[in-house]
C-alpha cells in the first residue's frame, strides 16, 4: 500500500525520493533513451542503404546519346545480334553479326531450327537440330541513307559441320533495315537497335519470302 505521504505524487516528478524510486526512474529513462537511439540508428542505415542502391541503379543504366537526326554508314557499327522470321514465325533465324560503320561486315553468324527444313526432331540431340550459317564479308554490303533507312546485301554459307537436312548451298539475303534515331556506345553514335524486313531468308523461295525481326545492340 501506497503512504499517505506519497499518495498524488508523480513518481518522476523532480522532489526528494527514497533511493530505490530515483535509482527506478533513472533507469526507465536510460532503457528509453536506448530505444530512441536503437531506432534512429535502424533509420540512418536504412537511409544510407537506399542511397546506396539508388546510385547502383543510377550507374547500371547505360548512357544514351542525344538523338540524332541524319544518318550514315556510321550509325550502323558495332556488334548487334538480330532475329528474324516469315510465314507466320514458321521459319525462325538468329544471327550476330559486325557492321564495320563502313558498308561492310567484320564477321557474322546465323543459326536456324533443323526444323525449318526437316519435320521430324530428335530429343536426344538438342543440339544438333540447328544449321549454321556464316556471313561472306567480301561478297556482302550495305548502306545507310541520311533519313536511316538502308539496305543489305548478305551472302550466307552453310557450315560443313551440319546436320543432315540443313541446307548445303549457300543463299544470298536481301533486307532493308530502318535504324532508330537513339544511340550509344561504343562506338560512338552507334544506333541501338534496327528494324528489319527480309526478302529471302534462307533461300528457301527464289521470288523471296518476305520476313521481319530486329537487331539489337
Amino acid at each position: 500500500m501506497i503512504p499517505k505521504r506519497w499518495q498524488g505524487v508523480n513518481a518522476c516528478a523532480p522532489v526528494n525520493l527514497p533511493l530505490p524510486a530515483a535509482r527506478k526512474c533513472a533507469e526507465e529513462k536510460k532503457d528509453e533513451g536506448k530505444g530512441m537511439s536503437t531506432y534512429q540508428n535502424r533509420t540512418a542505415k536504412l537511409i544510407a542503404a537506399l542511397g546506396i542502391l539508388g546510385l547502383m541503379m543510377v550507374c547500371s543504366v547505360p548512357k544514351v546519346s542525344a538523338q540524332v537526326t541524319t544518318f550514315s554508314d556510321a550509325n550502323y557499327s558495332g556488334r548487334y545480334g538480330c532475329e528474324l522470321s516469315f510465314d507466320e514465325d514458321f521459319f525462325t533465324a538468329v544471327y550476330k553479326y559486325n557492321p564495320d560503320g563502313a558498308g561492310g561486315y567484320a564477321n557474322g553468324t546465323m543459326i536456324g531450327s533443323l526444323n525449318n527444313f526437316v519435320t521430324p526432331y530428335d530429343n536426344t540431340n538438342p543440339a544438333g537440330q540447328f544449321c549454321t550459317f556464316f556471313l561472306e564479308t567480301a561478297a556482302s554490303a550495305y548502306s545507310v541513307a541520311a533519313n536511316g533507312i538502308g539496305n543489305e546485301i548478305l551472302l550466307w554459307t552453310p557450315s560443313i559441320a551440319n546436320p543432315a537436312g540443313c541446307p548445303i548451298f549457300g543463299f544470298i539475303d536481301e533486307t532493308f533495315i530502318a535504324l532508330r534515331n537513339i544511340t550509344s556506345g561504343p562506338p560512338a553514335g552507334a544506333s541501338i537497335r534496327a528494324e528489319v524486313a527480309d526478302r529471302n531468308l534462307f533461300g528457301i523461295d527464289p521470288l523471296g519470302d518476305a520476313g521481319h525481326g530486329s537487331c539489337l545492340k
